[in-house]
C-alpha cells in the first residue's frame, strides 16, 4: 500500500488534473489476512 500526500492543480488547457506529490510513503502489508482482489477477463477463451 502507498499513501501519497499533495494537492491537486488543473493542467493550463484545463483538460487534466495534476496530482502534486509532497509525500510518498510505502507502507507494509496489513498484519492481519488481506485478500488480494484477481480479476479474469470476460472474453477468455473456452475449450471445446
Amino acid at each position: 500500500m502507498v499513501t501519497v500526500t499533495g494537492a491537486f492543480e488543473i493542467s493550463e488547457d484545463g483538460e487534466s488534473l495534476i496530482l502534486k506529490a509532497q509525500s510518498i510513503e510505502v507502507s507494509r502489508k496489513p498484519e492481519e489476512g488481506y485478500v488480494y482482489p484477481c480479476f479474469q477477463s470476460e472474453n477468455r477463451m473456452r475449450e471445446n
